[in-house]
Formats: structure tokens, C-alpha cells, sequence
């Protein structure tokens, strides 16, 4: 553009000259046309800079747009799982996850089929209401018997539970029943895709409330696993939470379209954070709730009433009930805790793992004035939300 200009005035200023007559025709005109041109360098530079300060400044402030992520009690979800094996001779596998990202804690119950639960004023067993009237029905009829609002369900068959399971990795466990591809172990084992699935369906349990005590005790141990640091399957890759976290948005696509749920792309957006925030900084957040059931004349199961209380009481305030466990199994101190037949109350006062002070920029939690002085070992959280200390204790 200045070059332009430049020719332009050279052009005028030798038509003024010709135009002129006399010796001293063009000393004029040259000085005029420098005084010109040294003064658009000048403005030419001046608007330049000026020009470079204020689109950087706008770039700037183009990265710092988003909506700061809070974890809050509005994270807090409970979730209602059934595995439907494509086999015939195996039975349908229930759950319940509670997913409590404020106080880092996940609870597993499994769900007995002999359950009674209630729909529509109608008496009727976990199993028949699922058979015949579908998992909504089985959602509202849970949330009415548990007394806890159930918040989305999950419906899998053998290709989705196996999408679901490759996310995670393969669990280890102890297997205390003989069927196909399974054999009693006395420690903890992995278990491919087949086996598993075999291990929560199997018709080869004693009682139906140890098949449940399984599906829940083998279910946050995978949670756990996938967490800690051993939950890593390709030693280049993260720590089994990070890489879960950092492939949350792949994994939820490709569960999505293989599942029956009514959890929705907007449900995720809005959970997201909460989730990669207990993938990356809680440890062994998963705990199981063995339900104690009374048996009726009919054959039936009702949840006992002073656990019915704990559950309540584990929901509300975090507190770990009797009876419940970390999900963790005896191999001779290489994964900790029992096996299933000689599993053990969590001790009195274990809690949720601490955090610190130090807040990473993608989270910040509600207002907390916990006291996190002296826990080097949980630097890298930066949550400092705790569950108590003493079981019988509120959460704060």
C-alpha cells in the first residue's frame, strides 16, 4: 500500500514539475515529496503496532472463555446396571452405583433377583418386575424399595458389557465357584471378558445373596484397580485414572451407542468433570454394601431394617456401614483385604482419602475449611473435602 502511495505522489509531482517552467522547476518538488513519504513510514509504523497490540489482546482473551467447572452435591448420582447375558442358562446381573465425587467415595450394591420390591401398589420380586415390565419400571420400583432416588439406568448385553469392561480393564479376583472356563482359586486371579461375565451370571452359587455380594465386591475392586497406578495396562500410558479420565469423552461414545440407558450427551457434559476429577484424584474410591436380606415364607427377600439404615446413612453421610468393603482381596499382601468367603467389615475409621489445599485450574470444589496439614502422601488431590473420621459421625 505505501509503495502504491510513493508512485502515486512520484507520478504527481513529475507532472507538476513538467507543468512548471524555469531552471528551478524541480526543487521544489522534490523535498515536498520526502517530507511525504517519511511521514506515511512514520503513521504506517505507529498503526502497525497498534494494529499487533490489539488483536494479540484479543487472543488472549479468546483461550480464557469457558465456564469454570465446580464439583458440588448436584454431581452426586446413583445409577441402576443390569447385565442381560446373551446365554440362556445364566441369570441377569443388578446393580446399584452411587457415585459421590465430593466426598470421593462409589458405593456397589449388588441386587438380588428374589428381592421384593413394590410397583403400583403391586408386590413382586426384582426379577419378575425386570422380566416383565422393563428396566424403568425396575428403576422406580428400586428407588421406591431403597427409599433413595435412582437416578438413571443402564442396560447391557454381552457385546455392550464387554465394551464396557474393555474400558476399564480386566479384573482380578478369587472365584469361589466351579463353572465353564472357571475354577475355585484360593487368591485373587484375572479374569478375561468370558469369565467374568460367567463369574457375576453363573447359576453355580449357594445363594443368591453371594452372587450379589460379588457382583459388588468384583466391581469396585475393577474400579479400583483402574484407578490406582497397577491399573495400568500399557506401561507408556498413564495410570489407570488418568487414562480414563483423558479418554472419557471416546469412552462414553463408544458405551453410548451399544447400551440401552437413558443417560443422555447432556447428562455427561454436565457430570463430566466430576467423574475425571475422581479418576485422577481419588484412591480406591469404590466400597461395596453387602445387603442383609430376610427371607419370607414365599421364598422372597427383604432388605433388613437396620441395614436398610446403613444404607441410607452410607448414602447421606458417607460413613462406611458394617458390613460393607474397600474391594479389595488377599493374595499374600499384593492387592490387600479378604476374599469372599473371608471378607471383614472395613475397620472402624477408615474414611474417604484426604486432599489437599492445592486446586487444580479445571476444578474447584464448594467451600471447605478441613484441616489437611500432614498428608504428604495425598499432595497431588486437590480437594479438600473429607468424609469422617469417626463412623458414626455427619460428613461435614
Amino acid at each position: 500500500m505505501l509503495m502504491h502511495m510513493l508512485r502515486t505522489i512520484m507520478t504527481m509531482s513529475k507532472a507538476y514539475a513538467r507543468r512548471r517552467r524555469g531552471p528551478k522547476a524541480g526543487s521544489t518538488a522534490i523535498p515536498f515529496m520526502i517530507t511525504i513519504l517519511i511521514s506515511l513510514i512514520v503513521f504506517g509504523a505507529v498503526a502497525l503496532y497498534f494494529y499487533n497490540k490489539m488483536t494479540a489482546k484479543s487472543r488472549e482473551l479468546s483461550v480464557m472463555q469457558g465456564k469454570t467447572a465446580r464439583i458440588c452435591e448436584d454431581d452426586i448420582n446413583t445409577m441402576l446396571f443390569v447385565l442381560d447375558p446373551d446365554a440362556e442358562n445364566r441369570k441377569n446381573a443388578v446393580m446399584i452405583l452411587h457415585f459421590d465425587p465430593v466426598r470421593k467415595l462409589m458405593w456397589c450394591i449388588g441386587i438380588p433377583l428374589e428381592l421384593q420390591v413394590e410397583l403400583n401398589g403391586r408386590t413382586m420380586t426384582v426379577g419378575a418386575c425386570y422380566d416383565n415390565h422393563g428396566i424403568v419400571q425396575l428403576k422406580s420400583a428400586l428407588s421406591q424399595t431403597l427409599g433413595e432416588q435412582v437416578d438413571r439406568y443402564m442396560q447391557l448385553n454381552t457385546f455392550s458389557f464387554k465394551t464396557l469392561v474393555n474400558c476399564f480393564g480386566n479384573p482380578k479376583c478369587t472365584v469361589e465357584i466351579t463353572d465353564d472356563g472357571l475354577n475355585k482359586t484360593a487368591t485373587p486371579i484375572t479374569l478375561d471378558f468370558d469369565q467374568y461375565e460367567t463369574l457375576l451370571t453363573s447359576n453355580a452359587y449357594p445363594q443368591e445373596a453371594e452372587r450379589c455380594t460379588k457382583i459388588g465386591l468384583s466391581v469396585s475392586m475393577l474400579l479400583n484397580e483402574c484407578i490406582s497406578p497397577e491399573g495400568t495396562r500399557d506401561p507408556d500410558e498413564p495410570t489407570g485414572g488418568e487414562r480414563v479420565a483423558n479418554n472419557l469423552e471416546d469412552y462414553f461414545n463408544n458405551i453410548i451407542n451399544v447400551v440401552d440407558t437413558d443417560v443422555t450427551a447432556v447428562d455427561f457434559e454436565n457430570h463430566k468433570h466430576a467423574i475425571s476429577y475422581m479418576f485422577k484424584y481419588a484412591m480406591a474410591p469404590a466400597r461395596c454394601i453387602s445387603l442383609a436380606c430376610d427371607q419370607q415364607p414365599d421364598g422372597t427377600l427383604t432388605i433388613n431394617a437396620l441395614k436398610m439404615e446403613e444404607i441410607k446413612s452410607a448414602f447421606e453421610h458417607a460413613k462406611l456401614p458394617e458390613g460393607s468393603y474397600t474391594g479389595k482381596e488377599d493374595d499374600g499382601g499384593k492387592s490387600g483385604g479378604e476374599s469372599l468367603r473371608e471378607m471383614e467389615p472395613a475397620a472402624p475409621g477408615e474414611t474417604a482419602p484426604r486432599s489437599q489445599e492445592e486446586l487444580p485450574a479445571d476444578v474447584l470444589p464448594e467451600e471447605d475449611d478441613t484441616d489437611t496439614e500432614g498428608e504428604a502422601d495425598m499432595a497431588d488431590d486437590p480437594l479438600a473435602i473429607d468424609a469422617p473420621a469417626d463412623m458414626n459421625a455427619p460428613a461435614e
